[in-house]
């Protein structure tokens, strides 16, 4: 299965995520989060920090540090929002 997976401040433009594979983290993230769109926060880096140490997707840079990366830019504050589209 083929997927696409975006990223988004919840109140701004979307960002595309380069996802080696997206089953996988489709799977991971609804395991850990529930059903898309996936909603995270400042409370959530915790558990998207165990997803990133476990991640080997094959990637060019891992979509869990990339999540991590666009919450922490306001200093841990923002809100996102991830979805696929198939």
């Amino acid at each position: 299965m083929s997927a696409s997976l975006y990223w988004r401040p919840t109140s701004l433009d979307e960002h595309h995520i380069d996802v080696g594979a997206p089953s996988s983290f489709v799977n991971k993230m609804t395991r850990a989060f529930g059903s898309y769109p996936w909603k995270l926060k400042g409370s959530d880096l915790e558990r998207l920090r165990g997803l990133e140490a476990g991640n080997d997707g094959g990637a060019e840079k891992n979509p869990f540090t990339v999540l991590i990366e666009a919450i922490e830019l306001d200093g841990g504050s923002r809100d996102i929002e991830v979805w696929p589209v198939y």
